[in-house]
């Protein structure tokens, strides 16, 4: 019974830990990234959390508490950065599955972009999308 309490525990600090270090890890290159000019709106909306460890089209697993995203034409790897139209909140993902495939809605994002972006409770929100590029590429 101890065993299994330890286990809880080093499960639950791993678990709420997780998404800080994911963040600092994720965020730390994005300020090294520019607009390419590609922008637009659209619906947007947020993985499931039964999808987590699943494969994505890429070949990654999906988890959740990294900053990613799919889209339908965007090569694998491509940042970008989507944007709340209603806050004004934004965060930058990267590209790694294929999607959605609900008809109108432009990009599905995991669920601690969606945590950052505040739309967890919406569901479907209204995102500007940027394609980013290195600002060191010309």
């Amino acid at each position: 019974m101890k065993k299994l309490g330890l286990q809880l525990l080093a499960y639950i600090l791993t678990f709420a830990l997780s998404p800080v270090v994911t963040m600092a890890s994720e965020k730390s290159n994005d300020c090294n990234y520019t607009t390419n000019g590609k922008t637009y709106s659209g619906k947007c909306s947020f993985y499931s959390a039964k999808l987590h460890g699943n494969r994505t089209t890429s070949g990654e697993k999906y988890d959740r508490d990294q900053f990613t995203a799919a889209h339908r034409t965007l090569p694998f790897g491509t940042k970008v950065k989507i944007t709340d139209q209603k806050t004004g909140r934004s965060t930058i993902v990267r590209i790694n599955d294929r999607g959605p495939f609900v008809k109108n809605r432009v990009m599905d994002i995991s669920n601690v972009a969606a945590k950052e972006l505040g739309v967890v409770n919406r569901g479907v929100f209204v995102g500007r999308v940027e394609v980013l590029k290195k600002s060191n590429q010309n």
